[in-house]
């Protein structure tokens, strides 16, 4: 059964195939100035939305997926490119109420438990955050102001 999906990692559980998240958190916030003023307390200006943050936990064992170790490589690979991808939890976009959210690898923490014969691990613990990728219509709306001449360098 197919649990979701991120870039080309497909999570999904079977009776002899686990590769999947567990405990996914989802966190994020506004952006907020602050403005001292001498005498009273700070004027707060809204800005607008920040990005929005998913953490997710995987445990790769090598019961239940080939060899965790690639499996992890893939990851790191992810990460390391800054490629963006759409996470799909069921068969929805996460999160479902947005349109086209497209997520980064921002980091990968991983415990490496129960070395085979050969040092290979057959336990991968890894936490997963995903940090949202954003190229705003705000970038380009920057550029649009500008001379002709220095926005088609600078978009």
């Amino acid at each position: 059964m197919i649990v979701g999906s991120y870039g080309g990692i497909v999570f999904e559980t079977s009776s002899d195939m686990l590769f999947s998240f567990d405990s996914l958190h989802s966190e994020a916030s506004a952006r907020i100035e602050t403005t001292d003023i001498i005498g009273r307390r700070p004027a707060l200006k809204f800005l607008g939305p920040g990005g929005e943050t998913v953490t997710f936990n995987m445990r790769l064992c090598s019961t239940y997926v080939d060899n965790p170790l690639i499996e992890y490589n893939r990851l790191r690979d992810m990460r390391d490119s800054g490629k963006a991808a759409t996470l799909v939890i069921g068969s929805k976009p996460f999160p479902s109420d947005r349109a086209a959210v497209k997520w980064v690898i921002e980091s990968l923490s991983a415990d490496l438990n129960h070395f085979s014969r050969h040092g290979e691990p057959k336990l991968i613990e890894i936490q997963v955050t995903l940090k949202e990728y954003s190229r705003s219509e705000t970038q380009s709306n920057i550029y649009s102001g500008l001379p002709a001449s220095i926005s088609s360098t600078t978009a």
